[in-house]
């Protein structure tokens, strides 16, 4: 009875942990599909360069550009118009609810104030002598990334705590209970250091990404044109094309000749339709400089296909600043494919000079005095010397079609075709990339710039490259780059002829464009009064777009709000300012306290979300208010909630 009885129990007992061991089986398997199905973030190789687990002459600051394309991708998925390079994201629909916290004003030397003078040291390296302050210029912000961010954060300790997910010791002990949560630390560039305030380039969507998409009807060719970055394959719409017998008829004789030296075909580096808008060439589509403008005309009437050996031709201008608020052409050289200069003149501005910007120009007001060549001229006498298949080359080449007033399908940017900063937007200078890839040492005359000698040495670096390969001075394409890194210093030069390039911008063309992107969604905004003051003249343009919006009195108050409201909207976008209280505080333990009421109201924020929110904490970095020269860059981190998986 007894063995009856304990077979009994065993039979039992086995079925017992048959049901289990079936129970957990499908438990896992549940988890494992539940963790294939949870949305993820992954840094790829660009992205890890950024990490703040280097030390900091490793690292390669984001821009605020690409933590805009990771918002945007993350909000509107394969809709958005940027995708980032960064990171690979995936079942980016599968988050919950998004939350955006700006934190204005804090930057990483404020994570160590003890060695504030070693900051400050370093940030007069940073590029920006006392003269180019007041310019601001993308050339010359980005170009120095690695040596000058590296040097201005430099003073915060790279000691990292391997305990804490690698992140560096400063910051584990600042925001402890944050910085512990986030999947990744980044060292961002600050908006500041070239003049843009915290949150412009984050929510400005460029018109050029968006009329990309809104114009796909009237652009048949434009997605085939990008994938093979042939503007001519795209140009029809904007440019009139006409038959080639009736264009080469009646520009007899300006048909180009072979040039066997050509490694690879040169339109190959023509800036295909959306670059060119990008980049903010003259185009005759909305949002770009010339549209419906009659004071802009075209380089042609008509057009010819570009040809693999179509004449290349190199431009340079010189402008002064005149009372219209512009930079008008004063000066202009043309200089053909054997490098002989074929146009050349000074020309009278329309407007009234207010400063001829000698030191850069060359021009002074003796030099205009008999000049009676007006920029309609130059118009007429372009008209007649270009062919209708002429490629235009220069060095930020939009500058100087602006300052002409003209329109022209086929152009190639010494700017853009090399690059040594591994970000695509950083342009390097003229003078930088004389120096390295030809040997010459160009723009020393104190009395300003040579157009001649400029548009000369951008011809021979895209004749360099033609004589190489696509990837040669692209380190981006892994190409080869000169050894050379003392030259870099060169680099801190602005152009100035981006001068006037801020104002442009427009308010307006900011926070519309990345609202109206997603503008399906349900959003909300809360921040303080100071920062709401930022917003004031574009708000009306906003508030259609955002179901919410409140204004709290104070940092606290903000966090809390946020953490009752967050999970009914799918976007939530946060801003807050430090930099005034930071400034208050004298000592090391008056600003960790500051820090730690930081670190609690963004853990009440994050603990607040709902599984799956991705939570995005932007430090901008020094403000505006902190002298050109001082100013550090700021850092991003992200983390997705509750991820049930390790990264």
């Amino acid at each position: 009875m007894k063995t009856l009885m304990s077979q009994t129990k065993i039979k039992r007992l086995e079925n017992k942990k048959r049901k289990l061991s079936a129970y957990l089986d499908l438990v896992e398997r549940n988890k494992e599909d539940q963790i294939k199905n949870w949305p993820k973030v992954f840094l790829s190789s660009t992205g890890e360069h950024s990490n703040l687990s280097l030390n900091a002459d490793k690292r390669v600051p984001l821009h605020m550009s690409d933590v805009q394309s990771f918002l945007l991708y993350s909000l509107i998925h394969k809709e958005s118009p940027r995708i980032p390079k960064w990171v690979k994201m995936v079942h980016t629909r599968k988050f919950s609810h998004i939350i955006t916290t700006i934190i204005e004003g804090v930057s990483l030397s404020d994570f160590a104030m003890e060695n504030k003078s070693s900051e400050k040291k370093a940030a007069a390296k940073n590029g920006m002598t006392d003269e180019f302050k007041n310019l601001p210029n993308d050339d010359h912000s980005h170009a120095n990334k690695r040596k000058d961010s590296s040097d201005a954060e430099s003073s915060c300790s790279d000691e990292v705590l391997e305990g804490r997910g690698s992140q560096p010791k400063w910051l584990a002990e600042a925001l402890p209970r944050t910085s512990s949560l986030m999947h990744a630390k980044l060292e961002l560039m600050a908006p500041s250091r070239y003049n843009l305030g915290p949150f412009e380039e984050l929510l400005s969507l460029p018109s050029t990404v968006k009329l990309k998409y809104k114009m796909k009807t009237d652009f048949k060719d434009l997605k085939e044109a990008e994938e093979n970055n042939e503007i001519y394959q795209s140009s029809e719409p904007l440019f009139s094309v006409a038959d080639n017998e009736q264009v080469f008829e009646k520009n007899s004789g300006k048909v180009s000749q072979s040039f066997p030296a050509d490694e690879f075909d040169r339109r190959s580096l023509l800036l295909s339709v959306h670059d060119m808008i990008k980049y903010n060439f003259p185009l005759p589509a909305p949002d770009c400089p010339g549209y419906e403008d009659p004071k802009f005309i075209f380089t042609q009437d008509k057009y010819n296909e570009v040809e693999e050996f179509s004449p290349m031709f190199a431009v340079d201008c010189e402008m002064c600043l005149t009372d219209a608020q512009e930079l008008e052409l004063t000066r202009i050289s043309v200089v053909n494919e054997e490098r002989k200069l074929i146009y050349h003149t000074l020309v009278k501005p329309e407007n009234t000079i207010i400063n001829y910007l000698t030191q850069y120009s060359g021009i002074t007001e003796s030099i205009l005095d008999d000049v009676t060549t007006t920029l309609q001229d130059v118009h007429r006498d372009l008209r007649e010397l270009l062919p209708p298949d002429a490629i235009l080359v220069g060095h930020s080449l939009h500058s100087d079609l602006r300052a002409m007033k003209m329109m022209h399908p086929y152009v190639i940017d010494s700017s853009l075709v090399y690059n040594l900063s591994n970000v695509r937007n950083q342009r390097s200078s003229l003078k930088l990339l004389a120096k390295l890839f030809l040997g010459e040492d160009i723009q020393n005359n104190e009395c300003g710039h040579d157009p001649i000698e400029d548009a000369s040495a951008s011809l021979k670096l895209i004749q360099l490259k033609l004589k190489n390969d696509i990837k040669f001075g692209d380190v981006i394409l892994d190409g080869d780059i000169p050894n050379s890194d003392d030259e870099v210093s060169l680099d801190e030069i602005p152009e100035y002829k981006e001068e006037t390039e801020a104002q442009d911008k427009a308010p307006r063309r900011y926070i519309t464009s990345l609202f109206q992107s997603a503008d399906s969604l349900d959003m909300a905004m809360l921040t303080t009064p100071t920062c709401m003051e930022s917003y004031d003249k574009i708000l009306s343009f906003i508030e259609e777009k955002i179901s919410y919006k409140e204004v709290l009195p104070d940092n606290k108050q903000l966090s809390v709000r946020v953490s009752q409201i967050c999970k009914q909207k799918k976007l939530t976008y946060v801003h807050m300012k430090m930099d005034t209280r930071l400034d208050k505080c004298n000592t090391p333990e008056s600003r960790q306290h500051q820090f730690t009421k930081l670190d609690k109201q963004l853990l009440r924020i994050y603990e607040s979300a709902a599984a799956k929110a991705l939570i995005i904490y932007i430090f901008t970095g020094s403000s505006l208010s902190v002298p050109s020269d001082q100013r550090c860059n700021g850092l991003f981190m992200y983390a997705i909630k509750a991820l049930p998986c390790k990264r």
